[in-house]
């Protein structure tokens, strides 16, 4: 229910109470149940309303400034209420929103819904529905799109008489006196709490609850008091793994280095290689309040905000390639060359191991990349990783505020770090790992090309191109074929614990022809450091272009 100003009612010299009556009264059938129940627009409402309200009080009424103060343009929602949803989800719990609103415009496309939608499961609208609260037929539809049953419920609203409809149907119900006490008995009911530090994450399992007490004990001997400072820990998990496995003890060596080198990072709290803390080894980090976009197409942001984005991504990119590894303590990070060979030698053998089928393309594509491993690498610390959702940006500029997740960092080739990051251009929308832009026009979607990301990134690294990107390009789709044969596999054979393991490695067939059709298209020789004799290394290697790049981007 829309409250109404006072402020209007004194406005216009009106007895207070004078607009409650005309909603209250006049019932489905007056001017506001019409309105939210869609027979009239807003514009349409005015001209009932005014006519019905000037009846009401023996003289003309202008009810134009009343209709402009609901236009809830600039309504935001409040930052409690949208934590406390974040934290209800993370639990597993669904949500629904039950509105009495109204169409804007004169043909019914745009109905007033002042609040992000994808914060709720299911959102059943009055005008929509034809319906109003407390119309059991608003119930019976929330009930029926959530699949559950009404004593599986719990509605709140600030009205007795909608709490009543909501209680014949079973369903327990919260009378909301203000946003605090209507917060807290929800918590109570649910039994969680509602304020999170950070929403959107999700409960620990049981078998992964840590031993707050022992936790406890830890920072105390850090030094550490309850200053309400927000930490992130993270560990390894529990059982046998491989050597190489959640090296927690690395990520915290190499993000401790990229903050000594200006590299956006959480800073590093302490590093806990005592399992007899919480049984296996664990790191903190502070915590930061940002955004992460897993959208590459970034639809959630204006179209202003996109290119922005996406450039900070190439600057966050170049300071983490442009790191000096002797100054900050990096040197025996990794080995200092042949990092092509030795991950395409690795992955090959992966990719052999996993086999399940033949798949052409991919045969082709590991003999033209042996044939092409390039002659000149660079050597600095590469993310392994480095995609738009392994970022954290500021939640209201472009600016990144943390790189994270460095599991797969070390030593090695920079420009696989900048192929990595520009694959979505080259994947498709439907692709089960990550949105991808692959044939549509970026530049209208307020996105930076493909070509301009590598321009950039080359101005940003005074480089004078890339020679060889190609070779970078087709490389990463071969080892992610690589790697989702090997989930094919286990999903098949019964060994994966993912549900979509089989969705997702039926993919690898399709990355490989996507590899190979770059491959194919290259105009690349073979090069002296191939795996197999070449006699055509002096001829003359093609720069990275604008016009080569775009042949690319419209792959």
């Amino acid at each position: 229910m829309f409250l109404l100003p006072s402020e209007f009612e004194q406005s216009l010299g009106l007895k207070s109470g004078t607009l409650a009556r005309q909603i209250i009264n006049g019932g489905k059938e007056g001017p506001w149940g019409l309105l939210e129940t869609g027979v009239l627009t807003l514009s349409q409402f005015a001209k009932v309303f005014g006519k019905s309200l000037s009846k009401e009080v023996g003289r003309e009424i202008d009810v134009k400034p009343l209709i402009e103060g609901i236009s809830y343009k600039d309504v935001e929602a409040l930052p409690e209420i949208v934590e406390a949803i974040l934290c209800v989800r993370s639990y597993g719990l669904k949500t629904a929103l039950l509105t009495n609103n109204w169409f804007v415009d004169e043909n019914k496309r745009e109905t007033l819904l002042p609040v992000d939608t994808s914060l709720f499961d299911v959102v059943v609208q009055s005008c929509i529905l034809g319906e109003r609260k407390p119309d059991p037929a608003m119930y019976r539809q929330c009930l029926q799109e959530l699949h559950v049953n009404g004593d599986q419920a719990i509605f709140l609203d600030d009205l007795g008489v909608n709490l009543k409809a909501a209680q014949k149907f079973g369903i327990k119900t919260i009378k909301v006196g203000s946003v605090s006490q209507g917060l807290q008995e929800l918590s109570q009911v649910l039994g969680i709490p509602l304020d999170s530090p950070a929403p959107g994450t999700q409960p620990t399992p049981r078998r992964l609850q840590l031993d707050e007490k022992s936790l406890e004990d830890y920072l105390k001997l850090l030094g550490m008091k309850d200053t309400g400072r927000r930490l992130v820990l993270r560990k390894k998990p529990p059982g046998k793994l491989l050597p190489s496995a959640h090296a927690v003890d690395r990520e915290f060596k190499v993000m401790s280095a990229m903050a000594k080198g200006g590299v956006p990072v959480p800073t590093m709290v302490a590093l806990c290689e005592d399992d007899s803390v919480l049984g296996t080894p664990f790191y903190l980090m502070d915590y930061i309040k940002g955004r992460v976009f897993k959208d590459t197409a970034l639809s959630e942001v204006p179209l202003e905000q996109r290119r922005p984005i996406v450039m900070n991504m190439i600057k966050t990119l170049v300071q983490i390639h442009s790191v000096d590894i002797d100054k900050v303590g990096l040197s025996d990070y990794g080995k200092k060359g042949g990092y092509m060979a030795r991950n395409l030698r690795r992955w090959v053998a992966q990719y052999e191991a996993a086999k399940t089928h033949e798949i052409p393309s991919m045969t082709k594509l590991i003999d033209w990349l042996q044939k092409r491993l390039p002659e000149n690498e660079e050597i600095s610390v590469v993310h392994g990783d480095f995609r738009l959702d392994n970022l954290l940006y500021h939640p209201e500029t472009s600016e990144v505020l943390a790189t994270i997740d460095w599991e797969l960092s070390t030593i090695g080739d920079p420009l696989t770090d900048l192929a990595t990051c520009a694959l979505a251009y080259f994947m498709p929308s439907d692709n089960p790992l990550f949105t991808g832009l692959r044939g549509q026009d970026v530049t209208a979607m307020g996105i930076p090309t493909a070509e301009e990301v590598v321009q950039e990134y080359c101005r940003l690294r005074n480089l004078p191109g890339i020679d060889n990107w190609d070779f970078y390009l087709a490389y990463n789709f071969f080892r992610m074929t690589s790697i989702l044969q090997g989930v094919y596999k286990r999903a098949v054979s019964g060994q994966s614990s993912s549900s979509n393991g089989e969705i997702v490695g039926k993919f690898a067939e399709r990355a490989a022809d996507y590899g190979w059709e770059i491959a194919a298209k290259s105009p690349l020789k073979p090069t002296k450091a191939g795996l197999e004799p070449s006699n055509t290394s002096g001829e003359q290697k093609r720069h990275f272009s604008t016009q080569a790049s775009s042949r690319h981007s419209r792959l």
